[in-house]
């Protein structure tokens, strides 16, 4: 039986380059900047510690809300694989990839979803722990 690919979409390709290397460039500038001195990263890391350690409900405030952009990708695998079941094959019909991919359909498409439901699951309470870990260790240190 001859596996079915589906070919790559150069404008996907293209799309999803520039996206990551934004968003690359984007976490290296406070990297770049302390190297270059711009600002004194190790003074400002301490004053922000000390500010979490005297003030524990600021610090779990901000680890919650840093979290949220990994509970909203958790959802987004959940609900990713649920499409998949239903659809019956990955990738789903019409949908764009950046590589060549091997087309799954019936029960291996299900079980990419399930992998993906499951991992959607996982990542969202790790997550969600997150917070309650870090209040744990303020606890701890105050």
């Amino acid at each position: 039986m001859a596996k079915k690919i589906q070919k790559a979409d150069p404008a996907a390709r293209r799309k999803a380059l520039i996206f990551v290397g934004i968003a690359g460039g984007l976490c290296a500038l406070p990297l770049v900047a302390a190297l270059f001195g711009a600002l004194d990263l190790r003074a400002r890391l301490d004053a922000a510690a000390a500010q979490f350690v005297a003030s524990p409900p600021a610090g779990v405030a901000a680890m919650s809300v840093a979290v949220v952009p990994l509970v909203l990708f958790a959802l987004y695998l959940v609900v990713f694989g649920a499409r998949v079941i239903r659809a019956g094959r990955f990738p789903l019909p019409g949908q764009r990839v950046v590589r060549d991919t091997r087309i799954r359909e019936g029960r291996a498409a299900t079980v990419h979803g399930r992998v993906l439901q499951v991992l959607g699951i996982l990542l969202g309470l790790a997550a969600l722990s997150l917070p309650v870990i870090f209040a744990r260790m303020l606890a701890l240190l105050t």
